[in-house]
């Protein structure tokens, strides 16, 4: 057993989850919590369960949810930069809501619904919900970072786990299409291995900058 993003095999904990009958493991190097991979659905699996989710309906509550990742962007004024929507989903609502802002030249990535081959580098990239799903967080982590181009932003929305708390307890696993379980140390472990500066972590935001 080693760990899908670090791959240290120093595993420190590991507790059942029973609601999906899989095994969370806790790595003791990059202090990531993980779903065993035998456990995971495929891509395919994940797709049925995307389908349920109506993207593409606007509310406030959503609207709201979307302007977390945009505000930082207003802030820093980058507006005419060259920006990348990373796991963009069936339905691209939070360019929709960046074009309506101002920012016109956005990018699309997605493994299932905007496949293809991106090389650029980006002045910002939006990370809306997904890193949680990474099958391979170190291959996928990799190709992300890739894309980030010189004092570039990375604005990273996932539920951030607090280890004083019960794990079992916490709203976010109850999603069996999330498979990883990132706390501020990880993200301070990312922001290491690719050289980059943690600015802000919640609750459910990150942004990781490159200088």
């Amino acid at each position: 057993m080693s760990c899908p993003l670090c791959s240290s095999e120093t595993i420190i904990d590991e507790i059942f989850h029973h609601r999906f009958a899989r095994l969370i493991y806790h790595c003791g190097q990059c202090d990531l919590r993980f779903v065993q991979r035998t456990k995971c659905l495929s891509l395919s699996e994940q797709n049925l369960c995307y389908k349920n989710h109506r993207n593409n309906l606007r509310s406030d509550g959503y609207t709201k949810f979307l302007n977390r990742l945009i505000t930082p962007l207003i802030e820093k004024e980058m507006q005419n930069s060259f920006g990348l929507d990373y796991g963009s989903g069936p339905y691209p609502m939070l360019q929709e809501l960046l074009f309506e802002k101002g920012f016109l030249n956005i990018d699309l990535y997605d493994p299932l619904y905007a496949n293809q081959e991106i090389s650029n580098k980006y002045d910002f990239v939006t990370c809306c919900e997904v890193v949680e799903h990474f099958i391979n967080p170190s291959e996928s982590w990799n190709h992300l970072c890739s894309l980030l181009g010189e004092r570039s932003i990375l604005v990273c929305s996932t539920g951030v786990f607090n280890p004083s708390h019960e794990i079992l307890k916490w709203y976010y696993i109850q999603d069996v299409t999330h498979i990883n379980f990132y706390t501020v140390s990880t993200f301070k472990w990312l922001a290491n291995k690719f050289k980059l500066k943690l600015t802000k972590v919640t609750k459910d935001l990150v942004i990781l900058e490159k200088e």
